[in-house]
């Protein structure tokens, strides 16, 4: 069931030029419960509410993150942003959404596919696959127009290193000095993956991002139903 609780902001990561990881601490006493894939909604004034992936799995101290860009062209964001500091009090409600570990229990092996902060709930799914110590292949590609975008991605690399099973891939689109993959993030799938069968594949970015992956992976051979994403919920085409 839907709840709606007043949290509290403990902690502000500036984690680049754009882009804050806020991390919030949930009331004591009603214990609320969300599952990793989930996202949620900060009610910000009366008439104003923004969703956010939240960013990590459920953890025992009642803090979640929101991995939050600023964006001054929406029409949530200009009255978000004065309410992002620390101490300050905001309601939300959750849990929403149905991309969940349930929706990869039939995967013989996981394909998370991030755009930009899309990557909040790719590291929420990641974080629970890896503490459950699933052993199934996981192949976590996360693009960005520049490196700067990829905003977590030491701790990606580190999540590699640590668990043999997660292969991490970056790919930048348009920074001329990168020396890794280049160009669209799905495209790079495209060019490791030549057969989709067994894969189950999580989109979490735009729905410009989504679509363009949906389309060319059933256009090599992908069922349909094998990519999930909080899109298709949300910007039904």
């Amino acid at each position: 069931p839907l709840q709606t609780l007043t949290a509290k902001i403990i902690r502000i990561d500036q984690v680049n030029a754009d882009v804050k990881i806020v991390h919030f601490l949930l009331p004591a006493g009603k214990r609320p419960s969300f599952s990793a894939g989930q996202y949620l909604e900060l009610l910000i004034d009366a008439d104003t509410s923004a969703s956010f992936s939240i960013g990590n799995a459920p953890r025992p101290d009642r803090t979640l993150e929101l991995h939050i860009r600023a964006n001054p062209d929406s029409r949530s964001y200009p009255k978000l942003a004065p309410r992002l500091r620390e101490d300050e009090l905001i309601k939300m409600r959750l849990p929403m959404g149905d991309v969940t570990l349930h929706s990869l229990k039939d995967a013989d092996r996981i394909l998370l596919l991030a755009g930009s902060t899309g990557f909040s709930q790719i590291k929420s799914l990641l974080e629970a696959l890896l503490q459950s110590g699933d052993a199934r292949p996981i192949h976590l590609y996360w693009g960005g127009r520049l490196f700067a975008d990829l905003y977590l991605h030491d701790w990606a690399a580190q999540m590699a290193v640590q668990y043999a099973n997660l292969h991490y891939v970056p790919v930048i689109s348009d920074q001329a000095d990168w020396q890794g993959r280049k160009g669209f993030v799905h495209k790079a799938v495209l060019e490791d993956v030549q057969d989709f069968a067994g894969w189950k594949v999580v989109g979490g970015g735009s729905p410009g991002m989504v679509y363009a992956a949906l389309d060319d992976f059933v256009a090599a051979g992908m069922q349909a139903e094998q990519l999930v994403s909080d899109v298709f919920a949300y910007a039904p085409r």
